[in-house]
């Protein structure tokens, strides 16, 4: 169970999501910081499986960018297809793009999930 947080999204983003085959945990520290001290949206640990997007700071649309980000961030360990940085931003953009403008995408992709689509 999350804590409460003055952040709305934080209570519905979820605690676990799997990636290839690998359960990763998601959290949403307040802050997040990384080895140089630099103010980070979110971060993918690929040894832990974890996921954290930072909860300060960030409207939910940019949170949802944020973890599309930190997904392709562990698809790409995951399958070892070594991304650089850039396309990684620009797959996880074109991802969330993607869901917001086919609202019926999702429904398509649970419906076959659930055997509804035969």
């Amino acid at each position: 169970m999350r804590k409460h947080c003055p952040v709305p999204w934080v209570e519905i983003i979820p605690e676990q999501i799997h990636v290839v085959g690998h359960r990763y945990s998601v959290s949403t520290p307040i802050e997040l910081k990384s080895g140089r001290n630099d103010d980070l949206f979110g971060q993918a640990d690929h040894e832990d499986l974890a996921i954290k997007i930072r909860a300060a700071r960030q409207h939910a649309d940019e949170a949802a960018d944020t973890f599309s980000h930190e997904i392709i961030h562990s698809i790409d360990s995951c399958l070892r297809l070594h991304l650089s940085e850039e396309k990684i931003g620009r797959l996880a953009s074109g991802l969330w793009s993607t869901m917001l403008e086919s609202p019926g995408l999702l429904e398509f992709f649970i419906a076959v999930r659930d055997g509804r689509a035969i």
